[in-house]
């Protein structure tokens, strides 16, 4: 698991980083910064809200701000450039994002992360990618359950079945961190 996320973080940094054409000299030019608008439906009020810049190294938080009792927060500020950032309400509650000095919308619902909306192009298909990711692994889970229910009835071809879909589901996987 801890591979499979430093892969992520090293595929998603060389991934995010500007390239001549990028609008960057746009948002220099503007002194826009980052602008993040928030809402975190289930959200318990008064809780603080880090913004992490995300390295091999962990988190460095660079931004705090308070959720409200309706769960909106704002934060503002500034990135030397685009890169993949973590909000992070605890050490075991966090959302990756990819923040860019530009307007940022994120919503979801603190007991279901799979409601996270984040704007912009670059999160779209970050949160596609992760989406994808999530399901496969809960794929290979059931795999792997079915391949020791059939190993402990001493089923011999349901345990080749479930290998050879296991095989397809990690190759589909891998493949999917790829192509992102």
């Amino acid at each position: 698991m801890k591979n499979f996320f430093f892969i992520l973080i090293i595929f998603l940094a060389f991934s995010c980083s500007n390239d001549s054409g990028s609008n960057a000299a746009t948002n220099t030019d503007n002194n826009l910064g980052y602008q993040i608008a928030g809402k975190i439906t289930n959200a318990t009020g008064n809780m603080p809200i880090y913004l992490d810049r995300l390295s091999y190294f962990g988190g460095q938080p660079i931004d705090t701000a308070i959720i409200s009792n309706d769960g909106s927060f704002k934060m503002a500020g500034n990135v030397p450039d685009k890169g993949l950032y973590a909000l992070r309400v605890s050490q075991d509650k966090s959302w990756i994002i990819i923040v860019e000095n530009n307007k940022i919308t994120f919503e979801t619902d603190f007991n279901d992360p799979s409601k996270t909306i984040v704007s912009g192009a670059d999160n779209i298909l970050l949160n596609n990618f992760l989406s994808k990711i999530s399901m496969l692994r809960g794929q290979l889970q059931q795999l792997q359950n079915e391949f020791m229910m059939a190993q402990m009835n001493g089923d011999q071809n349901k345990m080749a079945d479930a290998q050879n879909k296991y095989n397809l589901a990690v190759t589909e996987f891998n493949t999917t961190a790829i192509n992102m």
